[in-house]
């Protein structure tokens, strides 16, 4: 999500919508990621009983 919409209440849209998907097709798991300064999104997944599993780091080379 782009920072300009972090804090505004999309989070809960987005992760109805990560909810339902797996759910129409039955999956046992569903994996969700954001990133580190997107505190509002983490917050979201923890309210779900998300839980952090990892940690990737990426390098952008110009």
């Amino acid at each position: 999500m782009l920072p300009a919409h972090r804090g505004r209440g999309p989070a809960e849209e987005l992760l109805a919508e990560d909810i339902r998907v797996p759910a129409e097709v039955a999956a046992d798991t569903a994996r969700t990621s954001t990133d580190v300064g997107n505190t509002p999104m983490a917050a979201a997944f923890g309210r779900a009983g998300r839980t952090v599993f990892e940690h990737e780091y990426v390098v952008a080379r110009g």
